[in-house]
């Protein structure tokens, strides 16, 4: 997969935004009507230690499935790229029109430009810096891996106005595009991971094939640019900011021929944050941004090597799964990552039926003298036995089991916070009343 410079990281601050996406109390005016129509906006408060669009500051339900609808996948914001007009970038242009001159089908059309990308470059790993590259850049590099494949053969066929995405395989191992074929009307898996003259045709794995399960997405949502940072840490401004979904892919037509399919997965997420005094090793909801503790999450199997033991190659382990939001940032001083945790509310997602499941809660940046050493320690998991196909699993603060060798004091801690969110039910029935 990607290099160094794609890894995941938390951060200790965070940046405010200003007073972008804020409703002034009194922008209103005095005028009859804009009262009566002020009475029906609800005026969320900003949260100073971390303020839209760093975090959601509402409660909502994030539906971290893929949608099927391929309309939504011809747009010009692919994935992790830097957002560039290549729509308009007339070398590309004229390539998917040079290969998909006088063909019809949109098959034909999904091998020509397939064939083409996997034979335009060697194998070698770039070095796109500043990373991450726009799609001109994985266009006129010489080399590329299977990342810059599967992003260049989805924006080339959405150039040809066939939907596609980059997607992951469960392992996080390999990537590939998925792509609508509207001549069958179902999607398909390309792979036309880069191999130089000689190559050979790219590989189309067929609907139902399960030598291929697809895993994610990183599916862009919305854009933000030039977002300030607060003069408290320092000023100035992101370059840009996209929130964007890890989503699981449902193929259900794969999963049923090795005998499995898809349970359904539902667990909480907080971006509030606890403050950690070292001293007194103790925590609180207030403190200094250098002190500042978040939660973050990760998913289990407890059988890993499920569907490699039915044939599916890509597939191996199914652990450490996350699922849910993200923002990422792009920055050419801060540099580029993404921020995994900060949602608020509940994430549905999908799972193999393979067992039991497990979610972790770690609290991330400061070393707590938990069991574990670094700066992610694992303090709580909750497990979900699933027995059949279609079996749903809510996890609650409640079900949460304390590591062996976690201080109960901070598992104590994490449940408290993740309490403070409305149940299920209760956001599902919009009943959003949530202890502060």
């Amino acid at each position: 997969m990607k290099k160094g410079t794609f890894s995941y990281f938390f951060v200790g601050m965070f940046f405010a935004v200003a007073s972008l996406f804020v409703i002034s109390q009194n922008s209103f005016g005095t005028d009859l009507n804009q009262h009566i129509i002020r009475r029906h906006i609800s005026v969320i408060p900003q949260r100073a230690d971390c303020p839209f669009p760093w975090c959601d500051s509402g409660v909502k339900i994030y539906d971290a499935v893929a949608p099927d609808n391929p309309n939504l996948y011809l747009g010009s914001l692919i994935s992790f790229e830097k957002p560039s007009n290549w729509k308009n970038y007339p070398p590309l242009a004229g390539k998917v029109a040079e290969l998909t001159n006088g063909l019809i089908s949109q098959r034909d059309k999904i091998i020509a430009i397939a064939n083409w990308v996997k034979t335009s470059k060697n194998y070698a790993y770039p070095n796109f810096n500043p990373w991450p590259p726009t799609i001109e850049d994985v266009y006129n590099s010489p080399i590329g891996v299977c990342n810059e494949a599967a992003f260049l053969v989805s924006a080339m066929l959405r150039e040809a106005g066939i939907p596609a995405m980059p997607i992951s395989t469960i392992n996080r191992l390999h990537e590939v595009s998925r792509v609508w074929d509207g001549d069958e009307n179902h999607w398909i898996i390309v792979d036309a991971t880069f191999g130089g003259a000689s190559a050979g045709p790219a590989i189309i794995y067929e609907w139902d094939d399960y030598s291929l399960v697809a895993g994610f997405q990183e599916r862009p949502i919305q854009t933000w640019n030039n977002v300030p940072i607060p003069q408290s840490v320092g000023g100035g401004k992101v370059n840009t900011l996209v929130n964007t979904q890890q989503e699981f892919i449902s193929e259900p037509q794969k999963l049923a021929r090795i005998g499995l399919g898809y349970v359904n997965f539902i667990f909480p997420v907080t971006n509030r944050f606890l403050y950690y005094d070292p001293v007194a090793k103790t925590l609180s909801y207030t403190g200094d941004s250098s002190q500042r503790v978040a939660i973050d999450y990760r998913i289990d199997s407890d059988d890993d090597l499920c569907l490699n033991n039915r044939q599916s190659w890509y597939s191996n382990n199914l652990g450490f799964i996350f699922v849910g939001p993200i923002l990422r940032m792009i920055d050419a001083q801060y540099g580029s990552g993404i921020f995994t945790s900060w949602g608020n509310g509940y994430v549905k997602t999908i799972l193999p039926s393979c067992g039991n499941w497990r979610i972790s809660y770690y609290f991330t940046n400061l070393d707590l003298n938990t069991n574990a050493s670094g700066d992610s320690q694992k303090l709580a998991t909750a497990y979900a036995p699933f027995l059949n196909i279609g079996d749903t699993a809510i996890i609650s603060p409640d079900m949460l089991q304390m590591e062996p060798g976690a201080d109960p004091y901070y598992f104590n801690m994490l449940v408290s916070v993740l309490k403070k969110l409305p149940n299920y039910n209760q956001l599902v029935n919009n009943e959003l009343i949530f202890s502060n």
